[in-house]
């Protein structure tokens, strides 16, 4: 599946829930988990509500660095309330060019896929599912796939 900005919109406009507090993080890491488009254990992935990281789950086969571009993908989806794919594409992937515009630092913000927003129905954005340790757009693939499972699957 080519992964376009209109895709990643309407994925966006699907995976919206009805609600989500801190003791559903728990259930969508697993479905995260259970969506992995590879191996699991190559993953990090991270949950994080308002302004707290709510769920960690690091597999056996990941290192500090894929921590490390968790939370840079993270600060992307919290900095424009968007995937960290969307922005990626809605920025013709010029790396630079998104550093320069916004003032932000490629130490602190990677516009790579493997971020996604947390949507709630009539609240906004409470949330981000950042994960790392697969390339770029099976990372988001997996993202959008597991909450959309932990939606179907807890009508949420």
């Amino acid at each position: 599946m080519k992964l376009t900005k209109e895709l990643i919109l309407q994925q966006e406009k699907e995976t919206v829930l009805q609600h989500f507090t801190l003791a559903d993080a728990y259930q969508l890491g697993e479905e995260v988990r259970k969506a992995a488009v590879g191996d699991p254990e190559q993953l990090i992935i991270t949950i994080q509500l308002g302004r707290r990281l709510v769920y960690v789950r690091a597999g056996s086969k990941t290192t500090f660095e894929n921590d490390y571009w968790a939370a840079r993908k993270r600060n992307v989806v919290l900095h424009h309330e968007h995937s960290s794919m969307f922005v990626r594409l809605d920025n013709n992937a010029d790396e630079e060019e998104y550093y320069r515009r916004n003032g932000l630092s490629h130490h602190d913000y990677a516009i790579h896929g493997g971020a996604f927003p947390i949507f709630v129905e009539q609240v906004g954005m409470v949330g981000v599912i950042a994960i790392s340790g697969f390339p770029m757009e099976d990372d988001h693939l997996t993202c959008y796939q597991g909450l959309m499972n932990f939606k179907k699957k807890f009508a949420c």
